[in-house]
């Protein structure tokens, strides 16, 4: 099972305007004196490797998607006021520092209680609810695993061209190409009617430009060319790896297509989940 570490937690593409600058001594230093709490160390080998951004890896039952870096730009780990909030909340807002969230819950950094090595708590303050969910940071990142739901493999399928030309003649399935700027790389939205009922799937690589921003991004000519070279989504597939995105309503549909053309497809948490 892929487990999260500094080189495999962080999600590729990188949506790069999430990215803080590489993280130096002085911001470490600069950030633990704004909160007025020691930062723990696992969280500080994470942002080394790379400083914030969307990660592959997700705490089952939650929302998690990403962590907060140090630095200037959205969403820091130092830029966050409880002030909001307070009204709402039975519970003690001091010495919670968010690390992800959406304005309605948030996982924390929780030093009350004069902690010196925070536990990890989960803050809902839409529900005026709060739950501690690990012991520690580093226990957090033990828990988390690999976010691949809905995700197939195409196994031993190297030109994915091949595989939409016999789907387009033997199952009647039309392609379009879908807007590179939605996810950081191109997709194949296809489209399926079997028995009446409609169904639709993503077919896309594995390797895919490490970095991307939107052109309607305010960083974009700053960020454009950053990290150009190419990277795997899912590390560990076969090269030049292709996979589908099917939701579950459509999954058997579309699974049956591609066994039609002499295609399997394996689900992604079976072969690295």
């Amino acid at each position: 099972m892929m487990r999260a570490n500094p080189e495999s937690i962080w999600a590729v593409p990188v949506y790069l305007p999430c990215v803080q600058p590489a993280l130096t001594a002085e911001a470490v230093g600069a950030a633990e004196a704004k909160i007025g709490q020691r930062l723990p160390e696992a969280y500080l080998r994470l942002l080394r490797a790379q400083n914030g951004g969307y990660v592959r890896f997700t705490l089952p039952g939650t929302l998690h998607d990403s962590l907060a870096g140090i630095g200037p730009h959205y969403p820091s780990l130092t830029e966050f006021s409880w002030d909001e909030d307070r009204p709402f909340v039975s519970f003690e807002l001091d010495g919670l520092v968010p690390f992800n969230g959406d304005g309605h819950w948030w996982l924390c950094l929780d030093y009350r209680g004069g902690r010196r090595e925070p536990v990890v708590t989960l803050a809902d303050v839409e529900e005026g609810r709060e739950e501690q969910v690990a012991e520690s940071f580093e226990a957090f990142v033990g828990m988390l695993r690999l976010r691949v739901t809905d995700q197939f493999l195409l196994v031993g399928v190297a030109d994915a061209d091949e595989v939409k030309r016999r789907l387009s003649e033997k199952c009647g399935v039309r392609f379009a190409a879908m807007d590179e700027q939605i996810g950081g790389f191109a997709k194949d939205l296809g489209r399926l009617t079997t028995a009446g009922a409609r169904h639709s799937f993503a077919l896309y690589p594995n390797t895919v430009r490490r970095g991307f921003v939107r052109r309607e991004d305010e960083r974009y000519a700053e960020l454009k060319d950053v990290m150009p070279e190419m990277d795997d989504q899912f590390p560990g597939l076969p090269p030049a790896s292709w996979l589908v995105s099917v939701g579950p309503e459509s999954a058997h549909a579309v699974t049956g297509a591609f066994a039609k053309v002499g295609v399997v497809m394996r689900p992604l948490g079976e072969v690295i989940g």
